[in-house]
């Protein structure tokens, strides 16, 4: 399978090596130069969402396109180039939903972040992508109790926390580029969630942790747990 990537950072990078793997062609695009990208069985370049260089790929050419970009990076004009392919996958964020308690795909999200409007904005504009909505991402370098080591004392919110390993999104991703019908909203969230406190209180035993006890937070599930 031919498969297109925008986007090689910290996952995307990730995201090649099991496509590869899995014996798939990748021509990957990164934004920045400075994107360092140690492999050199795969093709790759620099590309820029603000300028026409892309509408030169032939992007039917490709049987899977993934977007693996920051969302300020997908503007309109890029995605629009990109509407008429039939197979297109997008790394969105949770962040989609605001502080609304437990939720899953069926509830309608009510972001108050400026990412979670932009996303919502976006699904609502291109129903025909299909929408991987990941918890915080953790993973082979990226501890998320790498921020607090140096705190003696911090206050959290008193919320769950909604995490996912880098390693089952790139299991899922690779899952998905199989189907056919991917016109798909999907949470992907690891289905265990302790409070943050409990969380953070079990890596970092130093730390003394008071908690804001007026937070709704918000608990992600999803409705294809099962499968």
């Amino acid at each position: 399978m031919r498969i297109l990537l925008f986007g090689c950072g910290w996952l995307g990078k990730q995201v090649v090596n099991q496509l590869l793997a899995d014996k798939h062609f990748v021509l990957a695009l990164t934004k920045s130069s400075k994107v360092k990208i140690p492999n050199s069985k795969f093709e790759h370049g620099n590309f820029d969402v603000e300028s026409d260089d892309f509408n030169k790929l032939d992007f039917a050419s490709f049987d899977k396109i993934i977007l693996c970009l920051n969302p300020q990076y997908l503007n309109p004009p890029f995605l629009d180039s990109l509407k008429l392919h039939p197979h297109i996958l997008v790394i969105s964020s949770i962040s989609i939903y605001g502080n609304q308690g437990l939720v899953d795909e069926t509830t309608t999200p009510t972001p108050f972040s400026t990412n979670g409007k932009r996303l919502f904005q976006l699904e609502n504009q291109y129903p025909s992508f299909t929408f991987l909505r990941l918890g915080g991402l953790v993973g082979p370098g990226r501890n998320p109790s790498q921020f607090l080591k140096q705190k003696e004392n911090v206050t959290l919110k008193n919320e769950v926390i909604n995490l996912v390993h880098s390693f089952d999104v790139v299991s899922i991703l690779a899952k998905l580029i199989q189907e056919n019908d991917l016109a798909k909203k999907i949470n992907l969230v690891a289905p265990f969630h302790p409070k943050k406190e409990v969380f953070y209180g079990a890596l970092l035993p130093h730390l003394i942790i008071k908690t804001e006890l007026n937070e709704t937070g918000k608990q992600v599930k999803s409705v294809y747990e099962k499968d």
